[in-house]
């Protein structure tokens, strides 16, 4: 199997939780694979959190060399979660602001660990 197709599969998992509604492993402009389906229809918050995103990439590049794994941001009533896999690459999950926060972060960094085994 490619290790697209791997990637899609540990991101399609993770959808399959309840409360996740979006999430992909991109780059700057959220450009990176996407799951087909997502439970966000609202075309401005896609841009607002395009726009966001691309500001934090900024940071982690500042700041990746200094051991930043995390960023995480409360936009409209979701929580935009970036967790660091390169300077340029991020594993992004948003989930609703009142979601159990404990048990998502588990299930993102399982994630984020299986994302990086694929991409070695």
């Amino acid at each position: 199997m490619e290790n697209r197709e791997k990637i899609l599969n540990t991101l399609e998992d993770l959808l399959r939780l309840e409360d996740v509604k979006a999430c992909m492993v991109a780059k700057r402009g959220l450009e990176g694979i996407t799951p087909e389906q997502n439970e966000i229809d609202d075309i401005d918050l896609w841009k607002l959190i395009r726009r966001t995103t691309d500001d934090f990439f900024t940071i982690i590049k500042q700041f990746y060399d200094y051991g930043l794994t995390n960023i995480s941001s409360e936009i409209d009533e979701y929580i935009v979660n970036l967790t660091v896999l390169d300077k340029n690459t991020a594993l992004i999950v948003i989930y609703p602001a009142l979601a159990n926060r404990g048990l998502l972060e588990v299930e993102i960094e399982n994630a984020k660990r299986e994302i990086d085994e694929i991409m070695l």
